[in-house]
């Protein structure tokens, strides 16, 4: 039967290969000369495009934080499952955003404000959402196990790093999708949002399993017991000989 540990490893070994495949494919992907009857494989594989594998794939991861968090919120305490709806709910526009490119959306709306940027104009709705995002890991922080709190600030601050960082990057410099330059940032954008979405999947995962209890019928966890005392430990806890036919047989002696 499978345990609890091996269903965390399975899982987050399944995250970290998926990420690690969408990313080598991307680079073997450019290998591909322009022309060519492959090109559009190389248009699906693209971490920089629209409604292709990679977009899927971390949309996919996004969408499974908010899965597992809205689980994690069953059962517990009222502060403690506001900060994992907090978290689920995020997760899900995030997912929401990834999927559908709502961000870039944004465009429209920062232009017809008249605010001219030197890079995408949807970089300032984007802090803002980052500022909202921060917010709530700060409001949640007191409710979630440290571990917990600690993983999602990580996986925040690299996702956010490419989503905001190196894209801003991107905008500002020349546009020549072709470029090694502009190929190179949109890996390191993509991978870093890819990756960021791995860890917040893998740390909420493993408090979700964490939390299982085994079921009825599984057999129970072994117990080491410490080699010099095991023999102490085990005559200690073995059930002693009833003394009363031994003190029965002492009287009837003394009697004849």
């Amino acid at each position: 039967m499978t345990t609890r540990g091996e269903r965390v490893d399975g899982l987050v070994r399944l995250a970290l290969t998926g990420t690690a495949v969408v990313v080598l494919l991307f680079v073997l992907s450019r290998l591909i000369p322009k022309g060519s009857s492959l090109e559009e494989l190389q248009r699906y594989l693209h971490m920089g495009r629209e409604g292709n594998l990679p977009t899927w794939w971390t949309a996919g991861l996004l969408l499974g934080i908010a899965l597992f968090a809205a689980l994690s919120a069953w059962g517990e305490p009222k502060g403690v499952a506001r900060s994992w709806t907090a978290v689920a709910v995020t997760a899900a526009l995030l997912s929401l955003d990834e999927a559908t490119r709502l961000h870039e959306r944004m465009d429209r709306i920062t232009a017809g404000l008249g605010i001219s940027v030197p890079t995408y104009a949807w970089v300032l709705p984007g802090v803002v959402v980052l500022a909202l995002v921060a917010a709530t890991l700060f409001l949640v922080a007191r409710s979630l196990p440290r571990q917990v709190t600690r993983g999602l600030l990580i996986a925040a601050g690299v996702f956010f790093l490419g989503a905001l960082g190196v894209e801003s990057l991107y905008g500002a410099t020349a546009r020549d999708a072709a470029s090694v330059i502009q190929v190179s940032l949109v890996l390191l954008e993509e991978t870093l949002e890819a990756v960021g979405a791995t860890i917040a999947f893998c740390v909420v995962s493993h408090h979700v399993i964490g939390r299982l209890r085994v079921p009825a019928g599984a057999a129970a966890p072994r117990v080491r017991l410490p080699g010099p005392d095991a023999t102490a430990s085990t005559a200690a806890t073995a059930p002693t000989a009833d003394p009363a036919p031994a003190t029965r047989a002492s009287r009837v002696s003394r009697a004849s």
